[in-house]
């Protein structure tokens, strides 16, 4: 599996660390503003590659810190530059995810129509990762699929964090269940491989794992006995939330890629000799296959 977008400061969503403020004083003195008019053109050269350096090293404490300096020096500077300092802008604050208005203000300055667009979607993942790591994710969802897909995913990959270590616990659990659950209920926009991909993973790695785990450091019997029927209601639908994950989904061969529909059991084996025999842990992308009693491969499914 992918690691999520790097926003936040925990572990699970890593932060890459801080460049060295190289400004000092004032951000227009520092950037060297008055060689962007001299006549010269040898000089307009050197000093557009300098001031290309300058913008490349600044660090998200040097935009807030000269935020109005910054804000004038963009309106002046050439569409290379302007363009060179919105994007310096926008990976800094991808990276941190940290907003501020400091940052909209340069952005609404210098940037293209493209770049805002890009700054209010970054501005918007760092949002929904602050209430990804509050634990708030109901207030993040909504009518914008990109933050749904980001919410759904990054939940997904706590999941399988949790289960490769064998410290999944019943609060992250709950908060996918219950993003889940809002998301059908209240009808949000989704993509088709995110109701394929969690529907598969919930039957074949999920409730497995919850059958061999029945009680952890992180989660009681009642706990998992609770969780794991959320989890089937999740994948085969209830009033509430609209025939659940099963009745959206697109890749309909999922429903017998490793069990057949028949899922009465808790880990939702058929109990016919099937087995799962290979898994590769790329990107949610697993190759299994199944045998019949006499060892015979029967099917193959991939996602």
């Amino acid at each position: 599996m992918v690691a999520p977008l790097l926003f936040g400061a925990s572990s699970d969503f890593p932060s890459l660390p801080r460049a060295r403020s190289v400004t000092s004083g004032s951000a227009m003195g520092s950037l060297q503003l008055d060689c962007l008019y001299t006549q010269r053109k040898a000089s307009n050269a050197i000093c557009e590659k300098m001031v290309t350096q300058k913008i490349h090293n600044l660090t998200a404490n040097d935009i807030s810190q000269y935020s109005q300096e910054l804000s004038t020096i963009a309106g002046k500077l050439s569409k290379k530059l302007q363009s060179t300092l919105c994007e310096t802008i926008i990976d800094h604050t991808r990276k941190s995810g940290q907003t501020s208005p400091s940052a909209r203000l340069i952005i609404d300055t210098c940037g293209t129509q493209k770049q805002k667009d890009a700054y209010v979607i970054v501005e918007k993942l760092a949002k929904a990762n602050k209430d990804l790591q509050d634990q708030q994710t109901a207030r993040a969802i909504g009518n914008d699929q990109i933050i749904n897909e980001y919410i759904i995913h990054s939940l997904l990959q706590k999941i399988w964090h949790g289960i490769q270590t064998n410290t999944l616990d019943k609060v992250t659990l709950k908060q996918y269940i219950l993003t889940w659950n809002t998301i059908l209920s209240k009808q949000y926009p989704l993509g088709s491989f995110s109701y394929d991909m969690s529907y598969y993973l919930n039957r074949n790695i999920i409730l497995p794992y919850l059958v061999k785990y029945p009680k952890t450091k992180y989660m009681n019997l009642s706990d998992n006995a609770s969780l794991t029927k959320d989890l089937k209601n999740l994948n085969h639908g209830t009033l509430q939330n609209n025939g659940g994950l099963k009745a959206r989904l697109k890749n309909t061969s999922l429903l017998g890629s490793i069990v057949t529909s028949n899922e009465t059991n808790t880990n939702e084996e058929t109990g016919n000799g099937s087995e799962t025999i290979s898994f590769q842990g790329k990107y949610y992308r697993e190759k299994t296959q199944q045998k019949d009693n006499q060892g015979n491969i029967t099917s193959r499914g991939f996602i």
